[in-house]
């Protein structure tokens, strides 16, 4: 949850400018919450249980990214303080495979090379947020906002090599390279460590006709979080400690020949791009085009829009990759969205909800 000081500290902002704002402009309190989880092997629940579950089907990525934020804003620019997580993982097929057979202690396919391919990118993160829109004329408009991240949580490197099983063991070679706030692959006891950093959103809006609206996003187009002195392990990886069983499950414990110590380290986040078209069939109806794309995955959708109104408007969107389908309602003061691609939660590949208030003062 977002800090009670925050809170605290909005509060006073809104007592100091209130009599500012009944001068000089109009103010609004907003808040604005987003979540979206993809995973392309493997249902999300099963994904983040341990990958307990049915055999991972084909796919080599899963991601979520998180945002909540509250603030405040006054004519043309805006102050929010927001929580964030993040993480993406992109995947050989053999790694899902070897990852699910250990994981579920089933039978490893012998005489067989495993490529090995990991890479993950992690963070979870606090801070503030300064936006300003700038209206070049009636029908376009810019906006730019920029992030301070105070982050507590990082797992960013990669595995890379291939294991070969044969009838009786396996050998291997993996290197591995990466940072870390808390050692998922070799258990190593490490204090907690903080990183601070920033982020640029740029934000388009174009009414290219009465009929075409046009919106573009680039999110974490500029990014770095600075870590100082955060622990790491990079090596090799051997399979000098791994055993094959008779019933073809795997115990492992690799021996890793290498360095586990510490470095500053900077880490990037991927951009994420949101590309928005909607044309006006008629005064309720508009068709709904989108693309959005994650570092370099690209999920696109297409959908149809009804507006009850000049204040109301209903998207339902299917996503061709994901094969998800949206339902988002808008309004002048809220706004919320649901995404899925299964009716259960457990089974669902694809899962987003969102919503948004605001409160003119």
């Amino acid at each position: 949850m977002i800090s009670a000081r925050y809170f605290l500290v909005l509060q006073a902002l809104f007592l100091a400018s209130q009599s500012f704002a009944h001068e000089h402009g109009e103010l609004e309190l907003f808040f604005r919450a987003n979540s979206f989880a993809f995973s392309e092997a493997m249902p999300v629940a099963q994904l983040v249980d341990e990958l307990k579950g049915a055999a991972p089907k084909k796919g080599d990525i899963a991601f979520t990214y998180n945002r909540a934020e509250v603030g405040v804003g006054l004519n043309d620019f805006e102050l929010s303080f927001f929580q964030r997580y993040d993480y993406y993982i992109d995947f050989s097929p053999d790694t899902i495979d070897l990852w699910y057979g250990v994981e579920n202690a089933t039978s490893i396919d012998k005489n067989r090379v495993f490529d090995i391919l990991l890479r993950a990118n992690h963070q979870r993160s606090r801070g503030a947020t300064l936006a300003y829109t700038h209206k070049l004329d009636q029908s376009f408009q810019v906006k730019l906002a920029v992030s301070y991240l105070y982050a507590d949580r990082l797992v960013d490197g990669v595995l890379a090599g291939s294991i070969l099983t044969s009838d009786e063991d396996y050998m291997g070679d993996v290197y591995v390279d990466y940072s870390y706030t808390e050692d998922i692959l070799f258990d190593r006891e490490v204090e907690g460590v903080n990183g601070d950093g920033y982020a640029l959103d740029l934000f388009l809006a174009w009414d290219a006709s009465d009929q075409l609206h046009i919106n573009f996003s680039l999110e974490d187009l500029v990014s770095e979080i600075i870590w100082e002195q955060v622990p790491v392990t990079n090596g090799r990886l051997s399979s000098s400690r791994v055993n094959l069983n008779d019933d073809g499950t795997i115990t492992s414990k690799p021996n890793l020949t290498g360095n586990q110590g510490f470095r500053n380290y900077t880490q990037r986040l991927p951009v994420r791009a949101d590309l928005k078209a909607r044309y006006h069939l008629s005064q309720r109806y508009a068709g709904v085009a989108r693309w959005q794309r994650y570092d370099d995955f690209d999920y696109p959708s297409i959908g149809i829009a009804y507006s009850a109104n000049k204040k109301n408007n209903l998207d339902v969107t299917y996503n061709f990759v994901t094969q998800g389908v949206m339902f988002a309602f808008q309004s002048r003061s809220y706004s919320f969205h649901v995404l899925s691609d299964q009716f259960s939660l457990k089974r669902a590949k694809t899962l987003s909800i969102g919503f948004s208030l605001h409160w003119p003062l």
